[in-house]
């Protein structure tokens, strides 16, 4: 029950949830991400289309809000108060940041997202004596055309992560078939980590897949 003397009254002010993501925005502009991406990934065609900076720091948002989906770009469309502390005009809608996506994936869109990674990590790491690297594959199961079959019998795609242990940063990915083998070009993405992550990495964790000769000298 509510006690006397408080009252309850509705209000017409703008109100959110995301209060939070000012802090990560405010990062972002810090170390002048945006700009560093759009120079990285090149114009978009039209005077009239979204730049590049504009889908990253939209899905910065969106993982950060616990997104699970494209589509949910809603739940910051619909949040007025949010978007004015931004000075958002208009976000990307999830048609067009899958299209954008798409298109990265034939234009070396990874190899981007690595610069802008190395680009990240050189503004915001301090030095560390001493890094792992965790490196495993990881199954999506996908029932696109071009999925392959993966050693566990369904269809779909395996990329390689890379991880950081003692700060939990991605520091390398590579997309991959369901159909490729995990000690595929091992060596060389341990070391695209370390180019990426900047530092010396002391000391690499991996499950049977790094027991090869390459990678073991």
């Amino acid at each position: 029950m509510l006690k006397k003397g408080i009252k309850i009254t509705s209000t017409t002010e703008k109100i959110s949830r995301r209060i939070g993501l000012l802090i990560t925005h405010e990062l972002i502009d810090k170390i002048k991400l945006e700009d560093q991406v759009d120079k990285i990934f090149g114009r978009p065609g039209s005077n009239r289309g979204f730049r590049a900076s504009n889908y990253v720091t939209t899905m910065i948002s969106m993982f950060h809000d616990g997104a699970t989906h494209l589509e949910d770009v809603k739940h910051l469309e619909t949040d007025e108060y949010y978007q004015d502390l931004l000075r958002e005009c208009k976000l990307p809608t999830s048609d067009a940041i899958g299209d954008w996506l798409r298109r990265q994936g034939d234009e070396g869109g990874e190899q981007k997202v690595h610069e802008v990674q190395r680009y990240m990590f050189e503004k915001i790491l301090p030095e560390e004596e001493e890094v792992t690297l965790d490196i495993d594959a990881t199954i999506i199961t996908s029932e696109k055309g071009d999925a392959e079959k993966s050693y566990k019998g369904m269809r779909g795609y395996q990329p390689m992560l890379g991880v950081i242990e003692e700060n939990g940063l991605m520091v390398g990915s590579q997309f991959r078939q369901g159909n490729q083998s995990p000690q595929s070009g091992l060596w060389e993405f341990i070391q695209l980590c370390e180019r990426n992550y900047g530092q010396p990495i002391k000391r690499v964790r991996s499950d049977s897949a790094g027991f090869n000769k390459e990678v073991i000298e």
